[in-house]
């Protein structure tokens, strides 16, 4: 009897092991992110400290049409000592002209400034860079880059944490334009503010073509808006935005 169970519990191991042989053998191969120098790997490392605490979103597109692969990087939590000191006033970082994907870009390395840039949010606490969204929303043919502040008081702070969103237009200048600061809007920049304090209007961005006239729409969440004549605590709201060519 002890014989048997013995037998029993040997074919139980083999059998699982068999199973564990077959798993390790069927394993497909691997990428080690580790080895930051293997092509078809690029690796950005952003700072300062802290600022993607709260995460980190990202988007890619082509805003100067030349093929290659652009993309935007958040740091929602950065702060900066651009013009005065801003807490938390968020960050977005610029990588352009993508075509090999290969090596690293460190800021505290340095950076090739034909092919990078940074906006910078406006105030303190504004978080820009809390949401990315790609489409092409004025059709010419360049994609144009949508992100949002959720925290952002309105130009003049009269509007607590009302929100903020901005589109950043491409063209085929697109990497020359340098530094961009929220605080002071180039042209090329298109800002939308929460109607209401507290609103956080661009906690959540996305598009689509909702009239089909050809041109991407902006649809934005404003997640603690109160509804209409700020009746409903909290309700929260959705902003459809008709786009058009500029």
């Amino acid at each position: 009897m002890l014989r048997k169970l013995l037998l029993a519990l040997l074919a139980v191991l083999m059998g699982l092991y068999a199973l564990w042989a077959a798993a390790q053998s069927s394993r497909g191969p691997f990428w080690d992110l580790a080895n930051t120098q293997q092509a078809g790997q690029f690796v950005f490392y952003d700072m300062p400290a802290g600022a993607s605490t709260t995460g980190k979103p990202l988007d890619i597109g082509d805003f100067d049409g030349d093929g290659c692969g652009d993309i935007a990087v958040t740091g929602q939590n950065a702060a900066h000592g651009l013009g005065t000191w801003r807490g938390s006033a968020g960050h977005v970082r610029i990588i352009m002209n993508l075509c090999h994907i290969e090596g690293h870009i460190s800021i505290e390395e340095g950076v090739d400034p034909q092919n990078f840039f940074t906006i910078y949010g406006a105030f303190s606490g504004d978080m820009a860079g809390t949401e990315t969204y790609v489409a092409d929303f004025n059709a010419d043919g360049y994609d144009d880059l949508l992100f949002s502040a959720q925290n952002s008081d309105t130009p003049d702070q009269s509007h607590s944490n009302a929100g903020a969103a901005y589109v950043l237009f491409g063209s085929s200048d697109f990497a020359q334009q340098g530094d961009i600061d929220l605080l002071e809007l180039p042209d090329r920049v298109m800002a939308l503010y929460g109607a209401s304090a507290e609103d956080r209007f661009g906690l959540w961005v996305e598009g689509g073509d909702f009239d089909g006239d050809g041109y991407d729409d902006l649809l934005i969440g404003a997640t603690q808006a109160d509804g209409v004549n700020d009746a409903r605590i909290n309700s929260g709201e959705v902003w459809i935005v008709l786009a058009r060519r500029t």
